[in-house]
C-alpha cells in the first residue's frame, strides 16, 4: 500500500525480500530513502545499513520498522537512521512521515530528530517553491517562519488554507509572507486546528 501511494507520488519504487537483495539495490541505485523492517529475512537491518554504507559511502536516510520501541523514538534517531513503531501504526500519518523524509532533499532542508519535522531556509527556496513542493507531497502541516513579529501557513493535504504575520492573519498575511526572501522555517507535519481562510488554489495565490 506504501509503495502504491508513493508510486502514485510519482516515485520509482523497488521491493526487496530479503537482506541481500535489499543491499544489493540500494548499493546499486542508490535511492532517495530506504524503509526496512527490524525482522528482515537475511542479516536484518542494521547489517543491511552498514553494508551499503561501505559499498556506497554516501547513506540516504534510513528508517528501520520495530515490532517494539525499546526506548523513545527520538533517543534513537541518529544520523540519518529514523526508528519507527510498526505495532501500532497509522497509515495515513506513517505515508506523511515518509513523504516528509523524501522531500526534505527537494527543499534543501535537514530532517529533525523526530519524523515529522524539516527545517530549511528560504535564502534555498523560494516561499513559492516551498509550497508547489508541498502541494506535490500532499503534505497537512504548519510552516513556522523565523521573522520577528512571527509568521507561518497552515497547509492542508498540499493546499494553503490559512496565514498569520503577527496579528494579521488569511490572505493580507499570506501576502506579506510571500514577499520574503531570506531567513529559516520549519515545517511540522500536524493536522491544522484553524479555520479556513484561504479558498483559492496555489496558482492564483
Amino acid at each position: 500500500m506504501l509503495g502504491l501511494a508513493l508510486t502514485e507520488g510519482g516515485f520509482e519504487v523497488v521491493n526487496a525480500i530479503n537482506s541481500e537483495e535489499a543491499l544489493r539495490f540500494s548499493a546499486g541505485i542508490l535511492p532517495t530513502l530506504v524503509i526496512i523492517h527490524e525482522n528482515l529475512d537475511g542479516e536484518g537491518a542494521a547489517s543491511v545499513h552498514a553494508g551499503l554504507v561501505e559499498r556506497a559511502g554516501r547513506v540516504p536516510p534510513f528508517l528501520i520498522l520495530c515490532e517494539i520501541l525499546s526506548t523513545s523514538a527520538e533517543e534513537l534517531q541518529s544520523e540519518g537512521i529514523y526508528h519507527i513503531s510498526s505495532e501500532i501504526l497509522d497509515p495515513y500519518r506513517f505515508l506523511q512521515q515518509v513523504r516528509l523524509l523524501l522531500l526534505a532533499r527537494e527543499l534543501g532542508g535537514e530532517p529533525g530528530d523526530r519524523l515529522d519535522q524539516v527545517y530549511g531556509d528560504l535564502s534555498r527556496i523560494s516561499i513559492g517553491d516551498l509550497l508547489r513542493v508541498l502541494k506535490r507531497f500532499k503534505i497537512s502541516g504548519y510552516v513556522r517562519l523565523s521573522i520577528g513579529s512571527g509568521a507561518g501557513i497552515w497547509v492542508q493535504e498540499g493546499a494553503v488554507i490559512n496565514a498569520h504575520w503577527a496579528t494579521i492573519g488569511g490572505r493580507k498575511a499570506f501576502n506579506r509572507i510571500a514577499g520574503l526572501r531570506g531567513g529559516s522555517f520549519s515545517l511540522v507535519l500536524e493536522e491544522p486546528d484553524v479555520e479556513q481562510a484561504i479558498n483559492v488554489d496555489l496558482a492564483t495565490l
